[in-house]
């Protein structure tokens, strides 16, 4: 039913063009549709009006990820994982992208530690289905 959110999206966009909710809905359908650049058209304009819209930066994520533009993807998924912090969901994606994307020597640790980029140290969690989150050293230990 994408095409029929497109088309009751348009139908009130043409009455109320502000209504952001309305474009992010339409750009998650459009997604679905695989109609990319339109997708990205409305999307891009949610955040030029609301720049911390997770839907929108998300939804421009799944965008990018789908076209196999995975560095563009992985910008925004990371973007989304700032907002949301902790979304198991949004940590396994970009897990998974930075190793797609990323030589191992350039790859961003998920925690705050300062001393992470030392050899041996955490750089990611990757979950098995079911399995419990691994715990991560808290900044103020001296575990870090």
């Amino acid at each position: 039913m994408f095409q029929e959110a497109v088309d009751v999206c348009r139908a009130g966009l043409a009455v109320h063009p502000s209504y952001l909710s309305a474009r992010v809905t339409l750009g998650r359908a459009l997604v679905e549709l695989q109609q990319f650049d339109e997708a990205q058209r409305e999307l891009e304009h949610v955040l030029q009006s609301a720049p911390e819209n997770l839907a929108a930066i998300r939804g421009l994520a799944d965008s990018f990820h789908r076209q196999g533009a995975l560095t563009e993807a992985l910008a925004q998924y990371r973007a989304a994982l700032a907002i949301a912090r902790h979304d198991p969901d949004l940590e396994q994606v970009v897990a998974d992208l930075e190793h797609q994307v990323e030589p191992k020597a350039l790859r961003m640790p998920l925690t705050g530690c300062p001393s992470s980029r030392r050899p041996g140290s955490f750089w990611c969690t990757r979950r098995r289905p079911n399995a419990p989150a691994a715990r991560r050293p808290s900044p103020r230990s001296n575990g870090c």
